[in-house]
């Protein structure tokens, strides 16, 4: 090989023809199995570039320059091989002696100017020699005390490195010197300068240079080199590396047929030899010629027929890209258009993009113009705008347009360009893309809208919202609407993550609450109760629903009802049917009643007149007064069924109250007080005549009955004064919620909250439940019938109003009737809507995404990031697996491909999962077998997401896993309305 004859010709070793044959065979073998080897481009090992360790200051062979950079002649050399065989390099500094141990195990591949010998040829594979040195004794001056190689004995001598052939010197000579093992020759030799050693064993040519060049002016050869010891410089790898090792030989051979070598050996060697050539030199120079010629013949021929196959596949596999990419781009809706400065280059649209505005693809692509006038609105100015500023300006844009390519045909596209410039960077032109996003943003839209209506309902229902986190009987507020901060008692501004007792709430409302969430059911299933609570007397509908768990902490939604009305209406609502009940029953009796009193109170009517002056008269009065007093509670009776028409009327609740009380005015002890204060301006009534004094009276007549009482309890020096106050005064109309809105019967715009108080016994509660029970009475027999207030609670409700009763045994009781005012002819204006709150965005997953088909990751990237995920993209199994292993909690979810480089999916997914990594998995691949899927199911993959899939598909199975925002679209809890 010409490096090989090279390095002799400038060490002065004349070969003779013989010598060089053999050589030219091996050469011719070499390139021969050069040509037989894979190529760069077919070998994925050579994809990586090649670990070399190195020392860093063996001049002139290897060292690190003043910028920084490696270089020296074997550096160069090794550089121009890898350049012209297409393969990378990494230089990694390393010291001499773990530069053996580096190659066999694995941590580099190749060594650079490595000495062959045999020792080290059984476990390491050499190239052809590119230097053949001769090894020289090198001494001091100063004390001049080796004159001959027996000399040495007794003295220091350094050798570079263990098992070199300044090793076998030394015992082929049997010399008793000291030997030190050194880690570079530059090193060694400028220790000798400075007197540390004896002497050196080195090649002559090494040493030579770095006496020249580090200017060491102590140091001498002892004679001529020493013969029979020269020094192979080879490149050495792995022993059975056959592919890298051919690279090499094949790398040297071309090098030195350029010239290139020849170049790289002058730079920093020819100065210590002189350029002469003699007669064996020349035959030598072209024997060698001659074999490397004959090697180079034997490689193109090899080398052109593998490049007729390559060109062939990569023909094949040009098309089906082409292919593979228009299908990719019409899966996607996505274009892709080239548009040069020069007029006389063709414009480029992909089919897609002709798709994507409705054009033939046959006729040839229109100017940017013509696209433009595609745009709807305003959406054509603005992007004509920035097209123009991104020819002037030289810069990126991306923007979504409303384009109707045909008529009745609209679109959103997202259009992407940028400016294209040629290898000298001036402007050549624009590339860009245009995807159909119609779909998606309708998507988008629809959601958006969606999740503002959620969080409208979340923040304005009527009933309570919200999540909560238990932790070891500790309840942590994650969100609440206003309406739960108002029914669980928490202050108007919440920081999430507070606990209850951090936000002040009184310890018996905690144990409260805790109490509830802790008694859940362990199924996960919504679990609803109704309870009361006690520091607010209301009563509560409550559903729990369990969230899972977060950071290991279950979460619960709360949704709480405040039932207290509907408590109150269901048990009005169940006093209205056992009075209408009663009602059917003693109105039957009432009316069969007054059958039998009516010939009753007129025969005795006719006699008590016949016998007028006679004593039957009062015994007839007996008989009449009792009959009248029947035929009272007969009518009382009747109020419960009564079917006769009562027209309503318009009528003044002062004027009423005022005749009312003139009425009982005889009736009424004159030691009670009777407060009226009722303006005069009050809206008018509208209702009949007769049921309004019904109630006055009886209320009236109630209020006297305690008062009376409560009289003839007190002693006589009592100060007290029995009083009755009524008061009346106008209410809008929400502030009262009628019995039955269906019994008004009549647009209203308010109501007439009437109040009769007194300052009388009052009730205690269990009276006061009962008060409007028909015939419940606590008056001595004979002195009561129970059915006073009855009538009034029961025509108070028929004309649609409401009515609750205040009392404090001792202090007296406060009866409050709200009646319905009649609304005027004018229609209220409809106050405007107000707007609807923004939704917040959710929490974030770290996924990591590895496929390596682009476009593929691509769209999975922009879903996942439109979800608010982030995203890391590899498109390499072995670096996934790399980044993964560093950082197992680094990514929460792993979404992989099956067929990848470097590592396929299901050693991903196995690696992972023996971390272990306890996120989620899903692998998206189209071609799964049946033993696949049974590896995947024992990993513990958590879907399968088969390609070809559909977004929706994709976002399913997101959702399924929490990862995406699904939208419901029926109430969690429903409730039903009374009245």
């Amino acid at each position: 090989m010409l490096p090989y004859l090279s390095a002799f010709h400038h060490q002065r070793h004349w070969l003779s023809l013989r010598s060089i044959l053999p050589l030219a065979i091996a050469l011719v073998v070499c390139g021969t199995a050069a040509a037989d080897a894979p190529p760069a481009s077919d070998n994925a090992r050579f994809a990586r570039p090649l670990v070399v360790p190195t020392v860093t200051s063996s001049y002139p062979s290897f060292f690190v320059g003043p910028s920084g950079e490696y270089t020296g002649f074997s550096v160069e050399l090794l550089n121009a091989v890898a350049h012209v065989m297409d393969i990378k390099i990494q230089w990694t500094p390393s010291s001499g002696a773990d530069l053996q141990s580096k190659l066999l195990s694995g941590e580099g591949d190749i060594l650079p100017g490595y000495t062959r010998v045999p020792e080290r040829e059984k476990y390491i594979d050499f190239s052809v020699p590119y230097l053949e040195l001769q090894g020289t004794l090198f001494v001091r001056k100063d004390k001049n005390l080796i004159q001959k190689i027996s000399d040495l004995n007794g003295r220091e001598l350094v050798i570079v490195s263990k098992g070199s052939v300044g090793e076998q010197f030394v015992s082929d000579n049997h010399l008793d010197a000291r030997v030190v093992y050194g880690d570079s020759v530059q090193q060694a030799l400028m220790e000798l300068n400075d007197g540390q050693h004896d002497a050196v064993f080195s090649s002559r040519l090494t040493a030579l240079s770095v006496i020249d060049h580090f200017k060491l002016s102590n140091i001498r050869p002892l004679g001529v080199p020493v013969d029979g010891y020269n020094i192979p410089i080879c490149f050495a790898v792995r022993k059975g590396d056959s592919q890298l090792l051919a690279r090499l030989n094949e790398g040297l051979a071309i090098l030195q047929r350029t010239g290139e070598f020849a170049q790289i050996y002058n730079k920093w060697f020819g100065r210590f030899e002189p350029n002469r050539l003699s007669f064996e030199e020349l035959v030598v120079y072209i024997a060698a010629t001659l074999a490397v010629v004959l090697f180079i013949t034997l490689w193109a021929l090899m080398r052109q027929r593998q490049l007729r196959q390559r060109i062939g596949r990569q023909a094949e596999e040009l098309i089906e890209s082409k292919a593979i990419l228009a299908e990719a781009q019409q899966f996607a809706r996505i274009g892709h258009w080239q548009r040069p400065l020069d007029p006389n280059a063709p414009v480029i649209w992909s089919e897609e993009t002709y798709h994507i505005f409705e054009r033939d693809p046959h006729l040839p692509p229109p100017p940017i113009s013509e696209a433009i006038d595609c745009a709807v609105g305003e959406d054509r100015q603005r992007w004509l705008d920035v097209v123009q500023r991104s020819r002037k300006e030289s810069f990126d844009y991306a923007l979504d347009v409303h384009i109707e390519p045909k008529p009745g045909v609209n679109k959103i596209i997202h259009v992407h360009g940028r400016p294209v410039r040629n290898t000298r960077g001036q402007p050549a032109g624009f590339f860009g893309t245009v995807q159909d996003v119609t779909e998606w943003r309708e998507a988008e839209h629809g959601q958006r809208e969606s999740i503002q209506l959620l969080r409208a309902i979340y923040d304005n229902a009527p009933f309570a919202m919200g999540v909560f986190e238990l932790t070891d009987r500790t309840i942590t507020v994650v969100s609440v609407n206003p309406e739960a901060r108002r029914l669980v008692g928490l202050p108007a501004q919440i920081t999430p993550g507070r606990s209850f007792a951090e936000l002040g709430m009184p310890p018996e409302q905690i144990v409260f609450w805790t109490e509830l969430f802790t008694r859940h059911p362990t199924n996960n299933a919504p679990f609803k109760t109704t309870l009361r609570l006690a520091a607010t007397h209301r009563d509560l509908a409550v559903t729990l629903v369990p969230l899972g768990r977060a950071s290991k902490r279950p979460r619960f939604c709360l949704i709480a009802e405040d039932i207290t009305d509907r408590v109150h209406k269901d048990a009005e609502i169940a006093q209205s049917r056992r009075l209408r009940a009663v009602g059917e029953l003693v109105g039957g009796i009432a009316h069969e009643f007054n059958n039998l009193l009516t010939p009753i109170l007129l025969k005795a009517d006719a006699l008590q007149h016949e016998h007028r002056q006679t004593p039957l008269s009062s015994e007839l009065q007996i008989i009449i007064d009792a009959a009248i007093r029947a035929a009272e509670i007969t009518r009382r009776l009747l109020t419960f069924q009564r079917k006769a028409d009562r027209k309503p009327e318009k009528i003044r609740l002062r004027t009423a109250i005022e005749s009312d009380i003139e009425l009982l005015r005889h009736a009424i002890d004159r030691r009670i007080r009777l407060d009226c204060t009722i303006a005069s301006d009050l809206p008018t009534l509208w209702l009949p005549g007769t049921d309004l004094h019904q109630i006055i009276v009886n209320l009236l007549l109630n209020a006297r009955d305690t008062l009376i009482e409560k009289l003839s309890r007190e002693p006589a020096n009592s100060k007290w004064i029995p009083s009755i106050q009524i008061e009346a005064k106008a209410l809008p109309a929400d502030a009262a919620v009628p019995f039955n809105r269906s019994l008004i019967r009549f647009p209203f715009s308010g109501w007439i909250r009437l109040t009769v108080r007194d300052n009388g016994l009052g009730m205690p509660p269990d009276v006061l439940e009962r008060i409007f029970e028909p015939f419940y009475t606590t008056k001595p027999v004979g002195q009561g019938t129970g059915l006073g207030l009855a009538t009034v609670w029961h025509l108070v409700t028929e004309l649609g109003g409401s009515i609750d009763v205040q009392s404090v045994p001792g202090a007296g009781t406060s009866f409050n009737l709200c009646l319905p005012i009649r609304a005027s002819t004018e229609t209220a204006a409809i106050p405007a809507a107000s707007p609807v709150p923004s939704a917040a965005m959710p929490g974030t997953a770290r996924i990591l995404l590895v496929d390596d088909e682009d476009a593929v990751s691509n769209l999975v990237c922009e879903i996942l990031q439109h979800h608010g995920h982030q995203v890391t993209m590899l498109a390499n199994g072995r670096l996934a697996w790399e980044k993964l292993s560093a950082a197992p909690g680094t990514f929460d979810v792993i979404l992989l491909d099956l067929n990848m480089p470097g590592l396929n999916g299901l050693e991903l997914a196995r690696r992972a999962r023996d971390l272990p990594f306890d996120g989620l998995i899903f692998v998206m691949s189209g071609r799964l077998s049946e033993t696949d899927r049974a590896e995947f199911q024992r990993l513990r993959v958590d879907r399968i997401i088969e390609k070809p899939f559909t977004l929706d598909t994709f976002v399913s199975a997101l959702a399924a896993f929490g990862l995406a925002r699904p939208t419901p679209t029926e109430p969690i809890v429903e409730t039903t309305q009374i009245g």
